[in-house]
């Protein structure tokens, strides 16, 4: 079996009293698709915030590509992480929202219009492109905030309750979009609410 791209060894993280993870381990290696499920409060979101640096855990460490992130803070740009509510420029037009994303992560002009045009495809928002986010329904937003985690090509894909706001075609093509990441080798982890779904697409399950 290939080396884990993620692993999260003894995570412990609380709130006052409240203990959100205490001595948590996972490990995702790549074309691993690990699904979240809990009730609210559980520690889902708390987990992927941790996994993508974006909290430090009170003990525990996390490991990208076998380097501890807590030491090599550029193992981050293995990471991707979409939120429950992605942020974005609502003035901005998807193409010129996805430009701005690919400058703020360096990318030469070429190639972030051939990625803008590939995430465009894969998450079925080509005829989206040229209008402004605002306008857009949430699951048009959602779909866009991935495609925002997607273009510095993250090894390692956290995703907070992707399917959000998405209808039945919009989670058919959702769960595609996820076997495609699959196939690409990429380790990922999902939290949903929507059970019947992860049994579609996940390799393995946390509760």
């Amino acid at each position: 079996m290939s080396s884990p791209l993620l692993e999260g060894i003894d995570l412990a993280v609380n709130f006052g009293k409240t203990w959100a993870l205490k001595g948590l381990s996972i490990s995702v290696s790549g074309g691993q698709l690990v699904g979240l499920i809990g009730p609210n409060g559980a520690g889902k979101t708390t987990l992927l915030r941790v996994l993508s640096g974006l909290q430090r855990p009170v003990t525990g460490q996390v490991l990208v590509h076998g380097g501890s992130l807590d030491k090599d803070r550029d193992l981050l740009r293995h990471i991707g992480f979409t939120p429950d509510t992605p942020p974005a420029y609502e003035q901005l037009t998807v193409r010129d929202f996805l430009r701005f994303i690919g400058r703020g992560y360096d990318l030469p002009p070429g190639e972030t219009e051939e990625r803008i045009d590939f995430w465009l495809e894969q998450l079925w928002l080509k005829e989206k492109a040229n209008e402004k986010i605002k306008a857009l329904s949430r699951g048009m937003r959602q779909r866009i905030g991935i495609a925002r985690t997607m273009m510095p090509n993250p090894s390692v894909v956290l995703l907070d309750e992707p399917a959000a706001g998405l209808d039945p075609a919009g989670r058919a093509q959702f769960r595609q979009f996820l076997v495609n990441l699959r196939e690409q080798g990429k380790a990922i982890i999902v939290s949903s609410h929507i059970l019947a779904d992860m049994d579609q697409y996940c390799s393995h399950i946390g509760i």
